[in-house]
């Protein structure tokens, strides 16, 4: 059977940030005066990261969504890296991930704000406590004017959140999935992810009806690895790479009833009626909008162009086979303008479909298949146009062709033998 999915425990970096030093030593194998000729050089490198921020793009999915309500009470939350060395990239010193999910109620007290990567610890705070790893360093790819996000967490609830090197190895692991088939983003080209897992289950309400809202913060450990927190402390400060939100109910959160709670309307843009003529307002209304249209021949126009929801229903087309998305084009000589909403639907399946490689493979594999037959009818057409049609059959029609030939040979040798020449071969 076919693996579509692997699991590992980890996806070391090939090199973390920090300071190295390298020496290279050379040996010409010259002697001068009785020894050898060496030199050496030291080189000292700095490999720099981002450790106050992380690229939004960075991450692949989040679960349960950003922005849902559910029952989610029976689940752990997670968040999915389009890369796999992400979480070891922020890596402890003992090799450990150095990232960790922290799952949090709205009542429970903790405290996000912004501020410069320069301030988070030269700003003492009090009964805050901040560890001094957290100043900038020579490895880190910020300057200090950046802006980063940071929370403030009360020690009795860190204390419950924070979790151990070992704990955190079984919390986060590498998935290796084919992308083939898969609807993904299409910047994403490697099939290597890593997936960070919360270790607290979201609180349920107590009554139906009501929702708990909950906040997801992903937070930097390694800064605190060794440090002995004073009790006196009453909230811990910590990195916040990134936060998403979402409420837990009783009912269960499934695409029927995500469905049910829109509030349908027309999809249009809104458009103030006030000295604009009844039949732009007509057109506008029924979900049209203007766009800037770049034609093939290098001149610019607007066009009409809506997209594939409507507010109102209309008469199916009868499929058309099209060679270019242009000939999709539609005048209206009403308003002297074009409408490209087809031509910009033909253009878009075109491209989301070639962007599937087994549709690709499909297509392929399809046209070596026919490219034989169609020679093959081709040339069967032209060996017809060359055959008098006396037969409806190729092979009778190529036996009659035979004969007419032999005759045609046996009575050249027969003039050749009474000694006459041919009067076409003058």
């Amino acid at each position: 059977m076919e693996v579509s999915m692997r699991f590992a425990d980890e996806d070391l970096p090939e090199i973390k940030s920090g300071l190295y030093e390298l020496e290279i030593g050379l040996n010409t194998g010259i002697r001068e005066d009785g020894t050898e000729k060496q030199s050496k050089e030291t080189i000292h490198l700095v490999a720099a990261a981002k450790r106050f921020s992380m690229d939004p793009g960075e991450v692949y999915s989040v679960y349960p969504a950003a922005g849902s309500e559910g029952e989610f009470s029976n689940c752990l939350p997670h968040i999915v890296f389009s890369r796999g060395t992400l979480p070891w990239e922020f890596g402890c010193r003992d090799g450990s991930p150095g990232l960790a999910v922290f799952l949090c109620t709205e009542g429970e007290g903790v405290k996000k704000h912004a501020m410069k990567t320069a301030e988070v610890c030269c700003q003492k705070e009090q009964g805050i406590f901040v560890s001094e790893h957290l100043r900038l360093q020579n490895s880190d790819a910020e300057t200090g004017d950046e802006t980063c996000e940071i929370v403030d967490i009360p020690l009795k609830l860190f204390r419950r959140l924070c979790t151990d090197p070992e704990e955190r190895k079984l919390l986060t692991h590498v998935r290796q999935v084919k992308l083939d088939d898969k609807v993904t983003d299409p910047l994403v080209k490697n099939g290597t992810f890593s997936c960070l897992v919360s270790n607290r289950y979201p609180k349920e309400p107590e009554e139906k009806g009501e929702k708990t809202a909950h906040k997801v913060y992903v937070v930097s450990l390694k800064e605190y690895e060794g440090i002995t927190i004073p009790e006196n402390a009453e909230f811990v400060r910590l990195i916040c790479l990134y936060t998403w939100e979402f409420a837990v109910t009783k009912e269960p959160c499934d695409f029927r009833a995500a469905l049910k709670r829109i509030s349908p309307g027309v999809l249009k843009r809104a458009v103030n009626p006030e000295g604009k003529p009844g039949e732009l307002l007509d057109i506008l209304s029924r979900g049209y909008c203007p766009v800037n249209h770049d034609v093939r021949d290098g001149s610019k126009t607007v066009s009409w162009y809506r997209g594939p929801w409507i507010p109102y229903g209309e008469k199916q087309m009868k499929p058309r086979y099209r060679i270019f998305s242009d000939e999709f084009y539609f005048y209206d000589p009403d308003c002297g303008m074009m409408d490209v909403s087809y031509a910009c639907a033909w253009q878009l399946g075109r491209m989301v479909s070639m962007n599937h490689l087994t549709v690709c493979r499909e297509l392929v594999s399809w046209r070596l298949d026919h490219c034989s037959e169609a020679a093959k009818n081709f040339q069967q057409s032209q060996l017809l146009d060359r055959i008098p049609a006396e037969g409806k059959d190729v092979g009778e029609q190529l036996i009659n062709a035979c004969v007419r030939a032999a005759g045609q040979l046996a009575a050249g040798k027969g003039d050749e033998d009474d000694g006459t020449m041919d009067s076409g071969e003058l």
